[in-house]
């Protein structure tokens, strides 16, 4: 059979073409009787002869009923080759690359250029790749109008219309057919005004950048038309003639005016569309002043408190720490943090912010520690002392005032004693200062931090080998908090009244009730030549010593215990008062702060006595602290102290 279709195929050939020669592959046609390559279904091969086409004219090629797809012929009317790239029911003669294709185009303009609604225009189109009979259908939104000529003019034009023009061709050989033009929108007669202007979240004074007022976009409209508010508060930054402008303002608050912009194009503006106030807010806070809390405090501490002044042009506060919560005031000026349980120190921040922004943040270093239990003891230096508080909240003072002098023979007016318990935060500053004894002798000096001085007399006597001076009255201990005056004390140990020369005990320090030295004698010397021209023996009495002060004055100076008449009571001193008075014999010194009055002096020339007390005893203070106690007469030989005082601190 196949050496049957073989010889057909052959046959066949050789009928066609003579110089055919059939294989298993293909039809081979030439000279040489060579096969059909293997890939070509017909092999042509000839070095003097070509293959021609069907050659036809178009009438022809369009008389092909049912034209293969692909199917190719040469077209005698254009000299170019056609091709069918449609189906067979609905042929597509496409040209193949040619340069003797024509291609058609169309492109249209219109006069005036920008065309109002409602306005005269005329439009005019031009036909492109040299076409000898082109065919134009105008067309608006679509649809046919106009006569069909290279010109369309019309009046009745709308808004939003759009126009054409659809080129066609009876001119063989043209590819591209039907070609349409560009397309020229109408302009409506007015652009309508924005619909809004919308502003920025917030205009801050004195800001340059970010404050964009947005206008409605409206169709047709080329441009937008912007004018600010009266007054030169603001300024273009960016955006003019466009929706989106952007402002930049001067440092100003409060309302500044308002914008307003039009729309236009070609055929006019629009109305106005003014915007709302621009208000302008105040700009962004500066930071924080100075904070104000402990610097120190406890791990696990509740709701320390801490604060900052008020920030200009701030509406809020924020609080953070790395190593708390806070747990009240967050917003406003007055914070309170409990910290946890992280050791060391750590900052705490601050920062002041309203509606146009947040400041720089302000801090303060915070160092948290543990509670050890310890106390130190204050001795006389002659000088105020500072002291940091340690980790703890409360520390109990005892404070023990200066004993008074003696004048050698007589015992001292002892000190007193105030105790209590002060709150404190860590690192706390406390001023201590520690009172000196008085000063007795020749020297009569007072105590020092207010003890009283001695009194002097005109009298000299030779049993002293001096004149009689009075002992100087102890000075007081205290502690004082939050500065180093007056005022700032808050306990306070007095100090014990002096002696009088050839008179009677110190009183006792102060305690609420105070306490009397105890210590009598008698002494009788004979005076030649006295004051009054005379010889005479002259008695002198150690008297009893005065009473301790009550809180709040000082005590009452010692009368005359054993002499025939007794002298009078000495006045109650007043702060650091309290010196011997005048006269022959005279008496101590007051003691320290609520000190001790002097001692009286009496004389009778009928039996001529001289005759003064010894001065009375500070008194002890102790102010708003807690678990508060006094004690007097203490700080004597027997208590085991010098005379000088001492402040105990413990916690």
């Amino acid at each position: 059979m196949k050496k049957l279709f073989y010889l057909s195929i052959a046959f066949i050939g050789l009928v066609i073409c003579p110089n055919s020669f059939v294989n298993a592959q293909g039809l081979g046609v030439n000279t040489t009787g060579a096969p059909a390559d293997n890939s070509a279904g017909i092999d042509i091969d000839f070095v003097d002869k070509g293959m021609l086409l069907p050659r036809m004219t178009t009438s022809q090629r369009d008389a092909i009923s049912n034209p293969a797809t692909g199917l190719t012929i040469f077209n005698t009317d254009c000299q170019l080759y056609n091709y069918n790239s449609g189906t067979p029911g609905a042929p597509n003669w496409a040209i193949v690359n040619s340069p003797n294709a024509i291609t058609a185009g169309v492109t249209i303009s219109s006069n005036p250029q920008v065309i109002c609604g409602g306005s005269s225009a005329t439009f005019t189109a031009v036909a492109s790749g040299g076409l000898t009979s082109p065919v134009y259908q105008w067309k608006v939104n679509g649809s046919n109008v106009g006569s069909g000529g290279t010109t369309y003019s019309t009046s009745s034009l709308a808004s939003g219309d759009v126009v054409t023009c659809v080129l066609t061709t009876t001119q063989t050989c043209v590819i591209g057919v039907p070609a349409t033009s560009n397309s020229i929108v109408v302009s409506s007669s007015l652009p309508a005004a924005p619909s809004t202007i919308t502003p920025p979240a917030v205009a801050c004074q004195d800001s340059q950048s970010g404050n964009t007022y947005t206008a409605t976009i409206v169709p047709g409209a080329t441009q937008y038309n912007w004018v600010l508010p009266v007054g030169g508060n603001c300024f273009i930054t960016a955006g003019l003639g466009t929706n989106a402008l952007s402002l930049g303002f001067k440092d100003t608050v409060g309302n500044i005016g308002s914008l307003s912009v039009t729309a236009s194009n070609a055929c006019g503006v629009s109305a106005a569309t003014v915007s709302a106030p621009i208000v302008l807010a105040h700009k962004t806070p500066h930071p924080p002043g100075a904070i104000t809390g402990v610097v120190n405090s406890f791990i696990n501490a509740a709701n320390v408190p801490y604060s900052i002044a008020p920030v200009t042009f701030a509406s809020y506060y924020t609080w953070s720490s790395p190593v708390g919560t806070i747990t009240g005031g967050q917003g406003t000026t007055n914070a309170s943090i409990t910290f946890g349980s992280t050791l060391g120190t750590n900052n705490i921040y601050v920062t002041a912010g309203n509606t146009c922004g947040v400041s720089a943040p302000d801090s303060i270093a915070v160092t948290l520690c543990t509670y050890s239990p310890g106390s130190q003891t204050f001795t006389y230096t002659g000088g105020m002392v500072t002291w940091t508080a340690p980790c703890a909240t409360s520390v109990t003072i005892t404070a023990i005032g200066a004993a008074g002098a003696n004048t050698g023979c007589c015992n001292y007016g002892f000190g007193g004693s105030a105790s209590g318990n002060l709150t404190i935060t860590p690192g706390e500053t406390l001023y201590v200062t520690v009172g000196g004894v008085g000063g007795s002798g020749i020297s009569y000096a007072a105590g020092y931090n207010g003890g009283g001085g001695g009194g002097t007399s005109n009298q000299y006597s030779s049993y002293l080998g001096s004149y009689y001076y009075g002992a100087g009255g102890g000075g007081a201990s205290d502690v004082r908090v939050g500065g180093t005056g007056l005022t700032n004390r808050v306990i306070v140990g007095g100090g014990g009244g002096g002696t009088s020369n050839f008179g009677s005990n110190g009183g006792g320090g102060g305690g609420y009730t105070g306490g009397d030295a105890t210590l009598s004698q008698e002494l009788t010397e004979t005076v030649s030549n006295c004051y009054f021209g005379c010889s005479y023996t002259y008695y002198v009495m150690y008297t009893t010593g005065g009473h301790g002060g009550t809180s709040g004055s000082g005590g009452t100076g010692g009368t005359c215990g054993q002499c025939p008449w007794s002298g009078t009571s000495g006045t109650q001193g007043s702060s650091g008062t309290g010196g011997g008075s005048d006269g022959y014999i005279n008496g101590g010194g007051g003691g320290g702060y609520y000190g001790g009055g002097s001692g009286a002096t009496s004389f009778n020339s009928g039996q001529n006595w001289w005759t003064s007390s010894s001065g009375g005893g500070g008194s002890s203070y102790t102010g708003s602290l807690g678990n508060a106690s006094t004690t007097g007469d203490i700080n004597g030989p027997s208590d085991g102290y010098s005379g000088n005082g001492a402040v105990i601190i413990s916690w």
